[in-house]
């Protein structure tokens, strides 16, 4: 990209990645709080409860990482399906546990408890997309660059 346009969609791009960063610390700490109550309140006490939240909340972790490197190391679609099966459960678990330890049984109050893996998700989604476009430009363009110039005498 040239032009006028390149250090706005370079700013966009960083802004991306740190919002994207943001939401994800910030859904897995308030994920894990919901996760801990819900442990604390099923018959897990001291340590146990302290890392059981981590047990469940490694999944969408570790599939989000491993959709991140898919995706800039341009795995093909069937080598990423083990990464996709992972976070997905991974995002399963926290939504049901962190909807199941709210105390009212009132549908607005577990909608609010199971935002906080939708949103790391969500946010996951939003980046992992921005990121396809991006690497797939860049290829493009490298593969533009790299071909052989034809000179007069060919």
């Amino acid at each position: 990209m040239i032009g006028i346009l390149r250090t706005p969609r370079r700013a966009a791009l960083v802004a991306v990645a740190v919002l994207v960063a943001a939401a994800s610390v910030t859904s897995f700490a308030e994920s894990y709080r919901g996760l801990y109550v819900w442990s604390s309140e099923h018959g897990l006490t001291g340590p146990w409860a302290v890392v059981w939240p981590l047990q469940v909340d490694v999944f969408i972790a570790v599939g989000e990482l491993a959709l991140f490197v898919a995706l800039a190391d341009g795995w093909e679609r069937r080598s990423r399906m083990g990464a996709w099966a992972a976070t997905r459960a991974g995002l399963a678990v926290p939504v049901a546990g962190n909807a199941g330890h709210v105390a009212a049984h009132t549908l607005a109050a577990r909608a609010t408890a199971a935002v906080p893996p939708l949103a790391a998700a969500s946010a996951l989604a939003v980046g992992l997309g921005v990121l396809k476009r991006v690497v797939a430009a860049h290829r493009t363009q490298g593969a533009a660059t790299e071909r052989p110039v034809a000179t007069a005498t060919e």
